[in-house]
């Protein structure tokens, strides 16, 4: 079977029933941490209280991009870089500790610490050009986990490393809007990271997502992520260069690849999306059995593949 795998992959299918309480699902959509978050309840026959609840979600998902933006000269990883220790908040701390294991369960395909590399590359894909093999070393040199330092709440980074939480940040703030309405009273209810899914107690009908296999996949109290490089990139001397880094060379992925996986959680899901296009394929299985998680992978060069774990 062909598959056909892009960022737009994730396509919501709320299949609706006749019922009064299925015809009070009801919406709202804000910009938020640089993508579009659209979030969906079911009301029940409380449209008033839903919507109370939806705006306590988009003021977690607005706190949260306080915590993680580094656009924002306020925010706490760009108080962290420029000032070098910070008393980190309990979502600061929360996912600084799971991008160290996602580091580690991935070899260091995932690294929150390349915030100079990434920094560098964005001037370079708006350019058109790419980064010389100096800034590069020089962005490479304040890299890595070495650099990184926590007692308690105290974080500590040193030789100048800042940390880009955007590859697992999204997902986390996806899976905390569902827990804010969660806590309201409407657990039924999913939200849309731009593109990335995390959805909550399913609705009679239920939360159905487009797969690449052409499948339409049931998901409740779980979460669906895709990453790849169709709309950041550039093009230099005929070879395309994507925004996702590989933190051992520094430079940006040139094999091609659309990744999604389907996770627990949007936190997870979000973070090994980065990684597993970074990561060389075949050591993509352990970790899916490891983690329990499924992937589905389009390459430019080659058969489409996936990975679910063994029952």
């Amino acid at each position: 079977m062909t598959r056909r795998l892009t960022l737009f992959l994730l396509t919501i299918l709320c299949f609706g029933l006749a019922s009064e309480a299925q015809a009070q699902q009801i919406e709202d959509s804000r910009d938020l941490m640089g993508t579009r978050f659209r979030v969906v309840v079911e009301a029940g026959g409380d449209t008033t209280a839903a919507r109370t609840a939806m705006d306590q979600a988009f003021a977690r998902l607005s706190e949260l991009e306080a915590t993680f933006s580094d656009f924002h000269p306020e925010s706490e990883v760009s108080r962290l870089a420029s000032t070098g220790v910070l008393n980190a908040s309990a979502d600061l701390l929360t996912l600084l500790e799971t991008s160290r294991f996602i580091h580690q369960t991935t070899g260091g395909a995932f690294d929150i610490t390349v915030g100079n590399l990434t920094r560098l590359w964005r001037r370079a894909i708006r350019r058109g050009t790419l980064p010389t093999n100096v800034e590069v070393a020089e962005a490479s040199r304040m890299s890595g986990w070495s650099h990184v330092e926590r007692d308690g709440s105290v974080v500590r980074v040193t030789d100048g490393v800042r940390l880009d939480f955007g590859g697992i940040a999204k997902g986390y703030a996806a899976d905390q809007a569902l827990m804010a309405l969660a806590a309201e009273g409407f657990p039924v209810a999913l939200v849309d990271a731009g593109g990335d899914i995390s959805a909550g107690k399913a609705p009679q009908g239920g939360w159905t997502v487009a797969l690449p296999d052409g499948s339409a996949q049931f998901l409740e109290n779980g979460s669906v992520a895709t990453s790849g490089d169709v709309y950041r990139h550039v093009n230099v001397d005929g070879r395309r260069y994507s925004h996702i880094l590989d933190p051992a060379t520094g430079m940006g992925m040139t094999d091609r690849r659309t990744v999604t996986v389907v996770a627990a959680s949007g936190t997870i899901a979000d973070a090994l999306a980065s990684a597993f296009t970074v990561l060389p394929v075949d050591q993509i299985p352990a970790i899916v059995q490891s983690l329990g998680v499924s992937v589905y992978i389009e390459r430019s060069e080659g058969p489409s593949l996936e990975f679910h774990p063994e029952s």
